[in-house]
């Protein structure tokens, strides 16, 4: 079960630390980044299920989720170029970090030099990136 769900110049959130439980429920107004939160799973999903995650790229548009653009995606208060999310488990020792520069150029993000060495292996096959995720 995830225990926690970071998340860094991620669509509204400049930075958000959300506690889990075995019941998580996400509620409020309009606006607030309840979908984000989802949308960061699924994101994160997709690019692992086709493949192109360990290759270091986050593919924004697919099934499970289209975001837009690169910039669509970074916090537009953003000071830095750098789009993170990090996931805590109770049953795995370390949290899985991945980090994702974005390129005004190509306008797209890349995973950070430092991020494929935080992808680790026993991640692979629990929520988000593996095993079974359940969304509503």
């Amino acid at each position: 079960m995830l225990q926690k769900i970071e998340l860094k110049n991620f669509k509204c959130f400049e930075r958000l630390a959300l506690t889990c439980s075995p019941l998580t429920l996400l509620c409020g107004v309009n606006g607030m980044g309840k979908s984000s939160v989802m949308q960061a799973l699924l994101v994160l999903r997709q690019s692992a299920t086709l493949g192109d995650l360990h290759q270091g790229i986050l593919v924004l548009g697919g099934d499970l989720a289209d975001l837009g653009t690169g910039q669509d995606v970074l916090f537009d208060g953003a000071d830095t170029d750098l789009v993170a999310f990090e996931f805590h488990r109770s049953d795995v020792p370390t949290p899985c970090k991945l980090a994702f520069d974005y390129s005004r150029e190509s306008d797209q993000l890349s995973m950070n030099k430092m991020g494929l060495g935080h992808l680790d292996a026993q991640w692979n096959k629990i929520p988000p990136l593996g095993g079974t995720l359940i969304y509503v």
